[in-house]
């Protein structure tokens, strides 16, 4: 993922930084200097060893996501989709606290959880009452660009503004 190739370039100067430093304090401890007591750099290397952990951890989750969001529409299977958000979410319950903590695995997690409760929504608009007509409408509502229901992924669904605009969609219902 693009993030883990950032972490690497990020990584490959902080070692050549780290390298660097030796070399400074060598040559202070050469010279007979006072050498500096605070060291700043093993902290950094200890969040970006952490943050790779992390990023690593959670691109496997990412990667069940987009397949539940690459999901056709005609092929949503309601309660197939809410199982595969309850396995997901699982997963990631039994991470590690250090994982956990950090910002990117919260997001992850409530956007699950926030697709996962859009599935009772998704459940009634797969309803066979609902025609062409209506999906022309609730299309326009949420502003998806797509021109029929049959082309439509399940992702588009699920990032649209659906929970913003449930009442307006149920109207069509």
């Amino acid at each position: 993922s693009e993030a883990l190739r950032t972490l690497g370039s990020f990584d490959l100067r902080l070692k050549a930084l780290q390298e660097d430093y030796q070399n400074i304090r060598s040559a202070i401890e050469a010279l007979g200097l006072d050498s500096p007591r605070d060291v700043r750099v093993e902290p950094m290397v200890a969040e970006l060893k952490g943050f790779k952990e992390v990023w690593s951890a959670l691109g496997d989750i990412w990667g069940e996501v987009d397949v539940v969001k690459e999901m056709q529409w005609t092929a949503f299977v309601p309660r197939k989709c809410r199982s595969s958000l309850d396995a997901i979410k699982k997963k990631m319950d039994i991470m590690p606290g250090r994982i956990q903590q950090y910002e990117a695995y919260r997001h992850l997690y409530t956007m699950i959880t926030n697709y996962k409760s859009a599935c009772l929504l998704l459940t009634e608009l797969k309803s066979d009452a609902i025609k062409d007509r209506h999906w022309k409408l609730i299309i326009k509502i949420l502003a998806l660009n797509v021109a029929s229901p049959n082309r439509l992924v399940l992702g588009q669904l699920l990032d649209s503004p659906l929970k913003t605009k449930e009442t307006a969609v149920k109207d069509i219902l």
